[in-house]
C-alpha cells in the first residue's frame, strides 16, 4: 500500500515541481508492462483482479488492447500505468 501511495502521489509533485517537460526533461506518458510469456500474462491478469487496485494505479490490459495501444501487434498484455512515465534525473 505504501508504494501504491507513493506512485499516485508522484505526479502531484512533479506538478509541484513546474511539470515533467517543463521544469525537467520527461514525459508524464503511461507506462506498459507487458508480460514475457503466457504464464506471466497470467500471473499479471490476476494480480489486478485480486487486489482491487484502482485504475488510476494501474489496468490489466489483454493483448489486443495492448497492441491498439501500441499500433503494433503483441504476443501478450501486460500492466499499465497510466499515470506513470519517465524524467532525466540530471535535468
Amino acid at each position: 500500500q505504501m508504494l501504491r501511495a507513493a506512485y499516485l502521489f508522484s505526479p502531484q509533485w512533479w506538478r509541484r515541481l513546474g511539470g515533467i517537460g517543463d521544469a525537467f526533461a520527461g514525459e508524464a506518458c503511461g507506462v506498459l508492462q507487458l508480460a514475457a510469456d503466457a504464464d506471466e500474462a497470467q500471473q499479471q491478469r490476476e494480480m489486478v483482479e485480486s487486489f482491487g487496485y484502482p485504475d488510476d494505479y494501474v489496468r490489466w490490459l489483454d493483448a489486443a488492447q495492448a497492441s491498439a495501444l501500441l499500433g503494433q501487434p503483441v504476443q501478450h498484455g501486460g500492466w499499465l500505468f497510466p499515470q506513470g512515465g519517465w524524467a532525466a534525473p540530471a535535468s
